[in-house]
């Protein structure tokens, strides 16, 4: 049953982002055209840097939008007036809210591969598909991250992806949260993100204040402004890795928790 809904989380996401995808892509192709018109005539430099312009707020707004369309969906979808026929399918809310996380983060991917696509075309003049290459052959990756190659690659791609889910699902249990009151739910969502996002940078404290008694030389490199060693820097990306994963279970489950107990949407 988790195909179907993802299928119709999907579709709907679908109507929303891909015109934003075919008209970045239009946009790259004229932006490619202008930059070879100001190369023939500096008369165009000004039309030039105004689409420019314009195509840069768009890539933005694709990766920005792809994250507040996802959630506005599924609140759309759950808690409002569609929430009545959503919530009668003989599904669970397990299912209900997994489909929107993966739907999410299907589009998230693809709205990434279409800003680098457009990237691509529109600075064509530059090769600018060549950096990726040379990132990995100065090994900033694996210098970054304290690991060597491919891991480096590895867990930074995963940190991206649990970080993208739990920053989801804090704003799903928030927005959950807020539901089980009867007047002013968004406010009381915003006023719940509030102290969750709170909570979290407790958290936060908490694992580096232990992380320095386990290793007081890191004291000792911060006082002497000496960056931290590979192997403290893979560490301490390890340790938040997995700090991010439990969070993002507590929000997950919290949530289907209030849907399931709390919150009468049938």
């Amino acid at each position: 049953m988790l195909g179907k809904v993802l299928k119709y989380d999907l579709k709907r996401l679908g109507q929303s982002l891909i015109p934003l995808y075919i008209i970045t892509l239009i946009l790259s192709i004229i932006v490619l055209g202008g930059s070879y018109l100001t190369d023939i005539n500096q008369l165009f430099t000004i039309a030039y840097g105004t689409v420019l312009f314009f195509f840069i707020i768009l890539l933005v707004a694709i990766g920005i939008g792809t994250f507040f369309i996802s959630i506005q969906k599924f609140y759309q979808n759950l808690l409002k007036d569609e929430g009545y026929l959503t919530n009668t399918l003989p599904v669970t809310k397990n299912t209900l809210i997994l489909s929107k996380i993966l739907s999410s983060c299907i589009f998230m991917a693809i709205s990434l591969v279409v800003i680098a696509l457009a990237l691509c075309i529109a600075f064509a003049k530059f090769e600018i598909w060549t950096i990726v290459p040379k990132i990995f052959e100065l090994g900033l990756f694996s210098k970054m991250m304290g690991m060597k190659e491919p891991l480096a690659t590895i867990v930074l791609t995963i940190m991206c992806i649990v970080s993208y889910i739990v920053q989801l699902l804090f704003f799903y249990f928030s927005i959950a949260l807020g539901q089980r009151h009867q007047r002013n739910r968004l406010l009381y969502s915003f006023v719940y993100g509030l102290v969750l996002y709170s909570i979290q940078q407790v958290i936060s404290l908490i694992f580096l204040g232990v992380f320095i008694l386990v290793n007081p030389d890191v004291v000792a490199m911060l006082n002497n402004q000496v960056s931290p060693s590979v192997s403290i820097l893979g560490v301490i990306y390890v340790g938040s890795l997995i700090i991010s994963i439990v969070i993002g279970l507590i929000y997950y489950f919290g949530t289907v928790y209030i849907f399931n107990k709390k919150l009468n949407l049938e």
